[in-house]
């Protein structure tokens, strides 16, 4: 049977959601609920399909679950601390958005962040990634959090469109692998950045235009940090105007002299 995080307050809630899966209208008392869960079959028991109880201020996900179902704590307005335990290897679309978590400890076995896992969590302003496992970041996964900087270790296999996108505190990011895989607009409208730090020989086609408030420092050692590209690669580097301003002539001819484009 999917999981559902409960406690002894939410019983006609369970009673509900029994009626609903199982398809009948029986009225069930607690003590008959455990025999009414039991009697219904479903295919995966390893899910946390729901949170009942919507007021609880810290989850500690059941040792067994291997996914944290879509929208499972979305919109909970209590919560402060997730911990996630080493059996889940897959957090799914919107299962945190616009909650008010501030604290969430990710398991090492972890493979997937659905689309808008995070998104809209404004007091999430830290977090660690697992650096064990290939891991991919999807769609708006943490958009428009409160993170203020964020280290993408290694082992990110793909960071897809906005996945940190519109974070208004974002700051700082230090990527650990060379890009491969990183959506070009990552970062779209995330416009407070001051620091990207790349590996030596990165090779991602970023589109940083929005963070305007990239230092020179930073833009420089991003430019110093590129690998050489094949011509025919035609790789693009796109920094925006505000940006391309202070760049100096020396640093535009080592990006070309590395045969990419700064746009």
């Amino acid at each position: 049977m999917a999981r559902q995080v409960t406690n002894t307050e939410n019983y006609s809630a369970i009673a509900n959601a029994i009626r609903e899966k199982s398809g009948t209208t029986d009225t069930y008392k607690p003590s008959e609920m455990a025999q009414a869960i039991s009697a219904i079959e479903v295919k995966d028991n390893t899910d946390l399909i729901k949170l009942i109880d919507r007021s609880i201020t810290t989850a500690n996900i059941p040792e067994g679950t291997t996914k944290i179902g879509a929208k499972a704590f979305a919109n909970c307005d209590s919560l402060i601390s997730v911990t996630i335990p080493e059996s889940v290897t897959v957090i799914g679309g919107e299962a945190f958005s616009n909650s008010t978590v501030k604290e969430v400890t990710f398991p090492s076995s972890l493979k997937t962040i659905a689309i808008y896992g995070f998104s809209g969590c404004k007091n999430l302003k830290e977090i660690q990634l697992p650096t064990d496992t290939a891991l991919s970041i999807d769609h708006g996964a943490f958009y428009n959090t409160g993170l203020e900087s964020i280290t993408i270790p290694a082992n990110v296999t793909n960071c897809s469109y906005q996945s940190f996108g519109g974070c208004a505190n974002l700051k700082r990011v230090v990527i650990e692998g060379n890009g491969t895989g990183f959506e070009r607009y990552t970062f779209l409208a995330s416009s407070n950045i001051e620091e990207i730090v790349f590996p030596q020989d990165f090779g991602s086609v970023l589109n940083v235009s929005s963070s305007t408030k990239l230092t020179v420092k930073s833009l420089e050692a991003m430019i110093d940090a590129l690998g050489v590209a094949p011509p025919e690669a035609n790789k693009t580097l796109t920094l925006g105007a505000t940006n391309l301003e202070k760049i100096s002539d020396e640093y535009k001819a080592i990006a070309n002299s590395k045969n990419w484009t700064l746009a």
